[in-house]
């Protein structure tokens, strides 16, 4: 049996070129502390999480949209 691989939980999840560019083209400025784990990448994580959580709970291995 394979063992089961853990996220590395100190990766960021969130592009931060992307999301900085998406900002400034609304004329905003952007925060470093946006980013951090109280931040979008927490939210982000936990997100995943409960979708993981309800795709497992469905009884399937693929994490579908309707899981967010």
């Amino acid at each position: 049996m394979a063992e089961e691989k853990k996220p590395d939980e100190s990766k960021s999840l969130v592009v931060k070129n992307a999301v900085g560019e998406y900002i400034r083209a609304k004329g905003l400025k952007v925060s470093s502390d946006l980013y951090d784990e109280e931040g979008l990448n927490g939210i982000l994580k936990g997100l995943l999480d409960r979708a993981c959580k309800r795709c497992e709970a469905n009884g399937r291995k693929t994490v579908m949209k309707q899981d967010l």
